[in-house]
């Protein structure tokens, strides 16, 4: 099954220009729709990812061969979150067809009921932050699994050499991944 990732940024660094990313988002998913893509991932950030994911289940209701995985970085991922996106992040994870939690023990990722990763995000809300270090190498590892399960990624990309998203778009670049930009 042909599968699209997304990177972005998150709404700071969009310049007030998130209805505009939105309205483009819900275009390129039905133009992937079009070639053939039915499987897309997003990283549940604040931002292009929450954005790409309700374009994504507005496709799926009408499409039922599409699916949406949710790649969550870390339990707590929305302790930064205001209340608004943390409770988009909450409905989009309750309708993903799949939950890919990366838990920090081991590293890995792990499949889960969504009802599962809410709970483990709800208890590392109520514990001591995440050190700052341990969280970028996270975000990191999420963004390469995304990357590495995905046959194209569109990223919506300011051009700026530095963070996750232009750190996922050299790496997709690294593996000759198709980069919508």
């Amino acid at each position: 099954m042909k599968t699209l990732c997304f990177t972005g940024h998150r709404p700071k660094d969009l310049a007030g220009k998130e209805n505009q990313i939105k309205s483009k988002l819900e275009v390129l998913v039905e133009q992937a729709y079009a070639k053939g893509y039915r499987r897309f991932i997003s990283g549940m950030a604040m931002g292009v990812d929450l954005y790409a994911a309700q374009a994504v289940l507005r496709l799926q209701e009408s499409h039922d061969d599409v699916e949406l995985i949710a790649a969550v970085p870390f339990p707590g991922q929305t302790a930064f979150y205001d209340a608004i996106s943390r409770a988009t992040w909450t409905s989009i994870l309750m309708r993903a067809t799949q939950v890919n939690l990366f838990d920090p023990l081991t590293e890995t990722d792990v499949i889960l009921d969504a009802k599962e990763v809410l709970e483990r995000n709800r208890q590392a809300l109520n514990q001591e932050a995440w050190p700052y270090y341990q969280v970028v190498k996270w975000l990191e590892m999420r963004n390469r699994w995304m990357i590495d399960h995905a046959d194209a990624v569109l990223a919506v990309w300011s051009g700026k050499p530095k963070g996750g998203t232009a750190n996922a778009v050299r790496y997709a670049m690294n593996l000759n991944k198709p980069i919508l930009i």
